[in-house]
């Protein structure tokens, strides 16, 4: 009788350990960071897969998904320590580098879009040399501006040059009504600017997509990292096989009608390199040596007009305490965080990958 009792705990015990499993308790806690009105559509999209799909939790992950209004937002949080996860774009990770935070690369999808120089239409300006003495309103972290402004033969004192961090339709009117000469703007905020001729387009470039996962995450909790990384994946697939339902979904959390959203990613590169993608092992999720030279380039360049000095001086007055580095005579090497052994071993686990266990609400 004694045996039969310590046989029938071991099974209970067992079962009981399996319903734990099953209801969740073994989950992996991760606290996700998107943002859903500054235009950076992919993310966008791939954070409402993450909230409209059972991706994350098929994966073992029991996800606190947090909506912020712009990338702007996604920093301090970052900064804060108050997401593991953060799907955004390069000023966000170069804030991040340069103030020493914790993150490494996880996602480099290429360019999202255009980071683009526009006047009105009306203002007879149609080159950049155009904009010498005049104001413009940059509010694009980074050197892109001084890029154009080098292109166009005009040196970094000839534009009277404001930083901020307004954008969309307000700014965008303003431009028109002549407060601006010039604005740095990106899809889909001028789009129908562009479409109905009132405004023009002097330059463009693209900006990149990133994804930021805490280092703590990668080094402590290896299982929830990798299945994250999973998880972005199934994410990025999933939104490239159903793209006018993503669009739609992006669209009713962002406002911008659904139309934009599909004009914006004509100049996705993402979008436009796996047209007809048939399985989850036609892209990377980290890219190849052009994407990261891409990137490498725009870091390049923010050593080089001293954005990097700016921002530690700006990091530094913030926060009380001198950032510490040498990235600003140096610069970064771009290389040094990414987490590639994290995205090679997610591949690993998603061969013979079954897209239909996706389920949407």
């Amino acid at each position: 009788m004694p045996k039969l009792f310590m046989l029938f705990q071991k099974r209970l015990a067992i079962v009981l350990l399996g319903a734990l499993f099953l209801t969740g308790c073994a989950r992996d806690k991760l606290r996700i960071g998107y943002a859903v009105n500054d235009g950076v559509i992919v993310w966008g999209e791939v954070g409402q897969i993450f909230e409209r799909t059972n991706i994350l939790k098929k994966n073992g992950i029991d996800a606190e998904i947090k909506r912020y209004k712009t990338t702007k937002d996604i920093l301090p949080a970052i900064f804060r320590n108050e997401i593991d996860v953060a799907l955004t774009a390069t000023g966000v990770v170069m804030c991040s580098i340069i103030a020493n935070q914790p993150v490494r690369i996880v996602s480099l999808l290429g360019g999202g879009g255009r980071n683009a120089l526009i006047v009105s239409s009306k203002s007879g300006i149609r080159t950049v040399a155009g904009l010498k003495g005049k104001k413009v309103y940059d509010p694009i972290v980074g050197a892109l501006l001084f890029r154009f402004m080098k292109d166009g033969g005009l040196e970094p004192g000839d534009l009277k040059r404001t930083m901020g961090y307004r954008y969309g339709d307000n700014i965008n009117q303003e431009l028109l009504d002549g407060k601006w000469a010039a604005i740095m703007s990106w899809d889909p905020f001028f789009l129908e600017l562009e479409k109905e001729k009132k405004v023009r387009v002097l330059a463009h470039d693209p900006y990149h997509l990133e994804a930021l996962i805490r280092d703590e995450v990668i080094q402590n909790r290896r299982r929830a990292a990798l299945n994250f990384q999973v998880s972005l994946k199934e994410a990025v697939f999933f939104m490239l096989t159903h793209q006018e339902l993503a669009n739609g979904w992006f669209a009713e959390v962002s406002g911008i009608p659904a139309g934009n959203i599909a004009g914006a990613l004509r100049h996705c590169e993402i979008h436009n390199e796996t047209k007809d993608i048939a399985s989850i092992d036609g892209f990377s999720l980290i890219g190849d040596d052009r994407k990261i030279q891409d990137i490498q380039n725009v870091v390049d360049a923010m050593r080089d007009y001293g954005i990097i000095t700016e921002l530690k001086q700006e990091f530094s007055s913030r926060h009380g305490t001198p950032i510490v580095n040498d990235y600003d005579a140096k610069g970064v090497k771009i290389r040094d965080f990414f987490a590639f052994g994290l995205n090679a071993a997610a591949d690993k686990k998603l061969a013979g990958y079954d897209p239909s266990k996706v389920k949407f609400k």
